[in-house]
């Protein structure tokens, strides 16, 4: 600036410097207050993020001499703190404080049987250590022990009895007989008008007439054939029907012999039928060539016999003209042996109150000449074609009916896991 130009005294240029290096000074002073001001600013940013970073890392620090502490700890046994790798060892257990979301099951199997399968499985943890427990504790393979026996002591559930149940195979007579006693009892209990016969009785009825049809083949006739099996028949057959064909319910359970197959002969006094009913129907179904409905065939052939046999008391009398309400002929008695003096015992027998009500039914509703017709029960829930299932089956077709209910797939499918459950309870 030219001072020259402007009409100031010497006194107004001195004073005028002074202004401008005042003015000069405070702002140069101001710049270095905003810049200390930002120093400080970034020193405490910087500073706040090495304390932030100094705790950090001590915690990390902290938990890594804690997670090695721990490691020997572990809340699981023999595995890596990773818990989506989680696995246990075969035996090992779980401590307290493990999470239950993972937790691994541990599956539940008899040593030595083959329990991978469905009635397996769907079994209670309880039930399932039950038979564990009780299979283990008899490890000889050799020895079938005993699981349960019946009160009389002729007879028992055995080992054997729930390897074949268990494992899925042919479950033997012995079992289905079994649980055919506890749905008898239940029935009594219950004041059930409903009978069931024995399977191994129906057995000899089927071999017998078997063995007719290859006599009589071989050019040979009714009058001149003896099987064996006549005393069994009569003491194991006609004389339980006495008791029995006044139920309004009669089951026969039928043993196919070599076949090992199982089916349900039903006589339904109610309806006046019999009903064959087999869980595993020939497809296509062709009555002529089914050998399993044969069979119930033979078997109604000689139910008809015996109503045959009552219907003649009410034709001829019994000998010292004793009451036929009263009094009846007990044929297995025929085929015993003489006494010492060559004397054979009378066959004449006092009736019971269930075989009395048996011989009324069969002539008041006068079934000698209206006899009942056999059906093949067309629409019975049908087992798996490759399953060995024909028992269990039988057994819920007489559970469900003797019930009022209408048998189902699922109750068949099902009834080996019911046999466990309730022969468990036998055991306790």
């Amino acid at each position: 600036m030219d001072y020259e130009d402007l009409p100031l005294t010497n006194d107004d240029i001195c004073n005028l410097d002074k202004i401008v290096e005042s003015q000069a000074a405070s702002i140069q002073q101001s710049a270095t207050e905003k810049d200390n001001d930002i120093f400080v600013i970034v020193q405490s940013q910087v500073s706040s993020t090495e304390q932030t970073t100094t705790t950090e890392d001590k915690e990390m620090n902290t938990y890594s001499k804690k997670r090695k502490a721990m490691a020997p700890m572990s809340i699981e046994k023999n595995v890596k703190l990773n818990p989506r790798n989680t696995k246990k060892t075969k035996d090992s257990g779980w401590e307290y404080g493990t999470p239950k979301d993972i937790q691994v099951h541990k599956k539940i199997i008899i040593k030595n049987l083959k329990c991978n399968n469905s009635t397996w499985d769907s079994l209670g943890d309880d039930l399932k250590m039950h038979y564990k427990q009780w299979f283990e504790a008899r490890p000889n393979k050799k020895e079938d022990e005993a699981y349960w026996t019946c009160p009389e002591g002729w007879h028992c559930l055995s080992k054997s009895d729930l390897k074949r149940i268990i494992e899925h195979s042919d479950i033997l007579s012995s079992s289905l007989q079994d649980y055919m006693r506890l749905l008898k009892e239940r029935a009594e209990a219950a004041k059930l008008l409903v009978g069931f016969m024995n399977i191994e009785i129906v057995k000899d009825v089927i071999e017998h007439e078997t063995m007719l049809e290859l006599h009589k083949l071989n050019g040979g006739t009714t009058g001149d054939f003896k099987s064996g099996y006549e005393l069994g028949m009569e003491e194991n057959f006609y004389n339980p029907l006495w008791t029995l064909f006044g139920k309004q319910t009669v089951f026969i359970r039928l043993h196919h012999g070599s076949s090992l197959h199982y089916t349900l002969l039903l006589i339904d006094n109610i309806n006046k039928r019999f009903y064959h009913m087999n869980s595993s129907l020939p497809t296509p179904y062709k009555e002529k060539d089914n050998f399993h409905f044969k069979n119930a065939k033979a078997v109604v052939k000689h139910i008809k016999e015996f109503i045959k046999c009552i219907h003649y008391t009410t034709v001829f009398t019994l000998s010292q003209d004793l009451d036929q309400n009263e009094y009846r002929k007990d044929y297995a008695i025929d085929y015993a042996p003489e006494d010492s003096q060559g004397r054979k015992p009378s066959n004449i027998v006092k009736m019971t109150e269930d075989e009395k009500v048996t011989r009324r039914w069969i002539i008041d509703n006068n079934i000698h000449h209206k006899p009942y017709k056999l059906t093949e029960h067309r629409t019975c829930p049908q087992q798996n074609v490759s399953s060995s299932d024909c028992g269990p089956f039988v057994l819920h077709y007489m559970e469900a009916m003797y019930a009022g209910l209408d048998p189902n797939q699922e109750g068949g499918n099902q009834m080996r896991k019911k046999m466990l459950e309730e022969f468990a309870k036998l055991n306790k």
